[in-house]
């Protein structure tokens, strides 16, 4: 453990240029970038699509809630997936929620290859290093790249939503857009009204 805290100075200093740069290059000109929206908005509205034949089937209720949530474990698996769920206001309680899960790519593509630099740079520091060292940077790099997917989400899903057709979803008296860890804290990305969906 006292190593990892050695580590991490080294992996932040060069993760932190390479996540800034990779930051601005996700601008509305960057074709990935474009096609990662329209991918995002397909599946946004064949999820919401899902959902209303499940609520006409009586196996979803009225939800109040949409939550993308990061999976740490996904560090590990490195899928780096997100649960988009649609819930009720019992929150992470509901046992009937609705969720898939989805991987914005373009933001974690690079992760093996920057885990080769950072690899490179500390094995002339470091003796043998374990396994389990690096997948303790490479889960801290993940939660770094999650920020820059937080960025994605923040922006592009309440107008993926509207387009996916949430107003036609029972969705009580609002529908609010939240985002954060599974099982863990979150943040409002936007609120619907009831009176909007109509």
């Amino acid at each position: 453990m006292d190593r990892l805290k050695e580590m991490l100075p080294l992996a932040k200093e060069l993760f932190q240029p390479r996540l800034a740069d990779r930051l601005q290059s996700f601008s509305t000109t960057h074709d990935k970038y474009n096609r990662l929206c329209t991918e995002y908005r397909k599946v946004i509205a064949d999820f919401i699509q899902a959902a209303q034949r499940r609520q006409a089937d009586m196996r979803l209720g009225a939800v109040s809630y949409l939550m993308i949530s990061y999976l740490h474990s996904s560090a590990i698996t490195k899928t780096y997936e997100f649960e988009i769920s649609l819930m009720n206001e019992r929150f992470f309680l509901d046992s009937d929620a609705y969720s898939i899960y989805w991987c914005p790519k373009i933001f974690f593509d690079f992760i093996e290859e920057d885990m080769e630099v950072f690899a490179a740079e500390a094995r002339k520091r470091w003796i043998r290093i374990r396994d389990y060292e690096f997948d303790d940077i490479r889960r801290f790099y993940a939660n770094e790249c999650n920020g820059l997917a937080a960025l994605f989400f923040a922006e592009k899903t309440l107008q993926a939503a509207v387009d996916g057709g949430v107003k036609g979803l029972d969705c009580g008296q609002e529908l609010k857009i939240l985002y954060g860890g599974y099982m863990d804290k979150v943040v409002a990305l936007a609120t619907i009204k009831r009176d909007a969906l109509q």
